[in-house]
């Protein structure tokens, strides 16, 4: 993943879920050395508009997420990780092969809203 440029929620999903099926997991999770960062603090839907960066840093002292200052130079202080994304993709598609962006996103949401997957 090409890291500080913007991605539309969408598209990123559309791609990731074209890697997994012509690659495998592995083509995924092996490549989790970013983050999506956006605005969004509500819903996520197919055009929120985000940005591909290094993944959040922790201050071990303080406990604290250091976000990357691309991110918090452009307001972009809601990261969703790229481990998280491909978890959520991966059960999505082991439950339903055929499954839109749409029905992704909407199971983002869910995960992020009940730290769960899922059922389709």
């Amino acid at each position: 993943m090409k890291k500080n440029q913007k991605a539309v929620l969408g598209e990123l999903l559309a791609e990731l879920k074209a890697v997994l099926m012509q690659e495998g997991e592995s083509a995924l999770t092996d490549n989790e050395d970013w983050t999506f960062y956006t605005n969004e603090e509500e819903q996520l839907d197919l055009h929120t508009v985000g940005l591909i960066a290094d993944p959040v840093d922790v201050d071990e002292e303080e406990w604290e997420e250091i976000l990357p200052d691309i991110a918090v130079e452009n307001n972009l202080l809601n990261p969703i990780s790229a481990e998280l994304i491909d978890n959520v993709l991966i059960n999505a598609l082991h439950q339903s092969p055929v499954i839109s962006e749409k029905m992704l996103v909407k199971a983002l949401n869910y995960y992020i809203e009940n730290d769960d997957f899922m059922k389709l």
